[in-house]
């Protein structure tokens, strides 16, 4: 027979793994963003759009980054897939090339979002995967800041 403490510590505990759950789906909960909107970021925060040609197999593709003297010293590159399969993989195929290198890292995956950031050899890597989008930055240490500040921007 249970007494009335188990049952409210039952209670509490039921409670408290509602809360958690979420907690963590909050967290996790970031949608992606077009284009135009990511250039769009990049213009308020000072920075310039960079001509690209749209790789093939990518439906849009976009960079914008830092210049200096008309040189761009750091860049920030947005592409958008056809499917969250093929995001995934130029995700991974990159995250393994940033894994080849020394430093530390940090890995999440949640569902269609993925997220990997290495500092190491003198460089600050970014792979960011929200369903069938990819942000990518490879940026020389110095600029670690400014690139951190613009992801948080777009909330990637």
């Amino acid at each position: 027979m249970k007494t009335k403490k188990t049952n409210v510590r039952t209670v509490i505990a039921f409670a408290m793994c509602v809360m958690m759950m979420f907690a963590f789906c909050a967290c996790g909960s970031k949608s992606k963003i077009s284009k135009n909107q990511f250039k769009a970021k990049a213009e308020e925060m000072g920075l310039t759009s960079a001509f690209i040609v749209t790789p093939i197999g990518v439906d849009e593709a976009a960079i914008v980054g830092k210049a200096v003297d008309g040189s761009l010293v750091w860049q920030a590159e947005y592409y958008m897939f056809s499917t969250k399969e093929e995001a995934r993989s130029a995700f991974e195929q990159n995250k393994e090339i940033f894994e080849a290198g020394s430093g530390a890292s940090t890995s999440t995956t949640m569902g269609s979002r993925a997220t990997y950031e290495k500092t190491g050899g003198g460089y600050y890597m970014y792979l960011s995967q929200i369903d069938n989008t990819l942000v990518y930055i490879n940026v020389p240490d110095q600029y670690k800041a400014d690139a951190k500040a613009f992801i948080a921007a777009i909330d990637y």
